[in-house]
């Protein structure tokens, strides 16, 4: 047997044992969830895309597929069933803690753009049901700036923008500044029959 066999042979011998030990579930495997759940649903809830994807790096989502692709490809029948009972139950705790972390009543100091977007529709939806809002951006401070893109058949008048900051204020429990920038869905009808009309103008 050449060296380089047997260099093959060793490297397969521990990727083998390497991939059974991450499928196999362990206290470390359920750490790791916990962990990566905890960071995911507290990211959500910051709208915070870059928490959301650090969750990602350290969920042990790759261990259990590998030992179910392992132990199909080596006619292994025990591998893939550990593999699968470890992947299931990674998928029911965190599903578990995160509506438990969802239900904490700390959820309105995260996350005040959806928090803001939620309670704006809402109203929206309450005083003007043919008014639907497009973007919400928030900035925090000593007064919360809340910036809306509301789409309807005419604008919001001041009275009904101060009512809404209002209620706004009082359901985030801080003061808020509402803007509110209306755009009229007469004009993106037409800006849309434009667009569909502008190639058959060029030919």
């Amino acid at each position: 047997m050449s060296i380089l066999t047997r260099l093959i042979t060793v490297d397969r011998t521990t990727a083998v044992r390497v991939i059974t030990d991450e499928a196999v579930p362990r206290p470390s495997f359920y750490v790791l969830v916990l962990l990566s759940t905890a960071l995911a649903s507290y990211g959500l809830l910051a709208n915070s895309i870059a928490v959301v994807i650090g969750a990602m790096l350290i969920a042990p989502l790759m261990g259990p597929i590998y030992g179910i692709a392992l132990g199909l490809v080596r006619g292994d029948r025990r591998l893939p069933w550990m593999a699968s009972l470890s992947e299931a139950g990674r998928i029911l705790l965190a599903i578990v803690l995160a509506v438990v972390i969802g239900s904490l009543p700390l959820r309105p100091d995260f996350g005040s753009e959806i928090l803001a977007r939620e309670v704006l529709q809402r109203m929206l939806d309450q005083r003007s049901p043919d008014t639907e809002l497009l973007a919400v951006r928030v900035a925090e401070g000593e007064t919360t700036t809340v910036n809306a893109t509301v789409l309807g058949p005419r604008s919001l008048s001041r009275r009904s923008v101060d009512q809404l900051n209002g209620e706004l204020s009082e359901t985030i429990g801080r003061p808020t500044r509402l803007i509110v920038r209306s755009v009229p869905s007469t004009r993106v009808g037409a800006s849309r029959a434009a667009g569909t009309e502008r190639p058959k103008a060029a030919r």
